[in-house]
């Protein structure tokens, strides 16, 4: 038996979890988010997490949660996923996104997985800032290098990893790059998935 990592958006979901929520935000802080995440893409910023997170104050659980079970699943990540669990695997998810919106989509699709992303603090069911444990930390203030700090830090000795990032999702020797399933136009489909699904 071994440990498998999967990675999320864009491994398990055909779509941008942190995308979907923009449209469940006011506008403003839809908008902020959105320049914040294309900063990050083109310039290397790394706050967009710490921004969305902040931008989700005040938002109800529930909304995080539904939006996590109408996220589309990626067919053969999640496949992947299944297989290795019927094999006896540890499946483990390890995510820029957040915890509450994951957990709804797996618990969707019937799996029960421990997840390792950005969690959140509420008050009265609704959210007021991020959790503070180590894997939130990290996710936040780390963008680049978190997820192999993250491995490193709770010990996890991956036998097999599998993302759609090989600089972010390559966590052992043995990686599968979900994207040489997904064609040509896998990116831009996530995104369109993500404003439109």
């Amino acid at each position: 038996m071994m440990t498998v990592v999967f990675d999320f958006d864009g491994t398990l979901t055909n779509s941008f979890s942190s995308v979907a929520l923009f449209k469940h935000l006011p506008p403003l802080k839809a908008i902020r988010c959105v320049v914040s995440l294309m900063a990050q893409k083109v310039g290397g910023r790394k706050d967009y997490q710490f921004l969305l997170v902040n931008a989700l104050k005040g938002t109800d659980l529930s909304v995080l949660e539904q939006v996590g079970r109408r996220l589309p699943h990626q067919p053969h990540g999640m496949a992947l996923l299944r297989k290795f669990q019927e094999e006896g695997h540890e499946v483990v998810v390890l995510s820029y996104g957040l915890k509450p919106v994951i957990e709804a989509f797996m618990e969707e699709h019937g799996l029960k997985v421990p997840v390792m992303a950005i969690d959140l603090k509420y008050e009265e069911g609704r959210v007021c800032g991020p959790a503070d444990d180590p894997v939130t930390h990290l996710m936040l203030r780390d963008a680049d290098d978190a997820k192999a700090r993250i491995v490193r830090l709770l010990k996890l000795k991956p036998g097999f990893s599998v993302g759609d990032s090989i600089r972010r999702d390559k966590l052992s020797d043995s990686y599968l790059d979900i994207r040489r399933f997904q064609g040509p136009f896998a990116l831009l489909r996530q995104v369109v998935v993500s404003l439109l699904g």
